[in-house]
């Protein structure tokens, strides 16, 4: 999935987090005061979110210019597929 999706990937880590930091302190294992825990759930909801849609960014095809892992462009201006990646797809566009 991570993958596939890096977007919901970034989401469920940045909730799970959140989450386990919450279980932990009403579990007890971690004694913070309740200012400590607003002030990291505080840094946790500001910062987090940011790294990981950071992170999700660096996984997906930009649309403006999409290139492939060469920098090659995958489409011309013309719209078609770029001869390399025509010959990837075992294909042979002619117009």
């Amino acid at each position: 999935m991570v993958q596939e999706e890096p977007v919901v990937t970034a989401g469920a880590v940045a909730g799970a987090l959140g989450a386990i930091l919450v279980m932990l302190v009403s579990l007890g294992v971690i004694d913070l005061t309740g200012e400590q825990q607003a002030a990291i759930m505080g840094a946790v909801v500001a910062v987090l979110p940011i790294v990981m849609a950071l992170w999700a960014r660096a996984q997906v095809t930009p649309l403006a210019d999409p290139r492939d892992e060469d920098g090659e462009a995958l489409t011309r201006y013309d719209g078609m597929p770029s001869l390399r990646l025509q010959e990837k797809m075992g294909v042979r566009i002619i117009r």
